[in-house]
């Protein structure tokens, strides 16, 4: 989640008096997929973000080609992180 997100969400609870447990954010937008150059890629996500005991979990399909999506799961949950990359189930993870 972003700053100006996570600076709106406080705001707004803090505006509201109400607390928050939890949080699911639907995403679509571009990544860019080098460090180097513009090279944006469309994607679509799902981030479920917890309060008590902290975590989160985004998960993205990030489009590469026409009919060739990238599944990223990037979490931290119970004290642990994790990220994941496949294509088509098949390609190696990162951790």
């Amino acid at each position: 989640m972003t700053w100006p997100l996570w600076l709106g969400l406080l705001l707004a609870v803090a505006v509201a008096g109400v607390s928050v447990s939890a949080l699911t954010i639907d995403m679509a937008g571009t990544f860019n997929m080098s460090a180097t150059a513009e090279h944006w890629k469309p994607f679509t996500s799902r981030q479920r973000v917890v309060t008590r005991r902290p975590g989160s979990l985004w998960d993205a399909r990030v489009t590469m080609l026409p009919g060739l999506a990238v599944r990223v799961v990037d979490s931290y949950i119970a004290g642990s992180g994790l990220l994941q990359a496949a294509i088509l189930g098949l390609a190696p993870s990162r951790r």
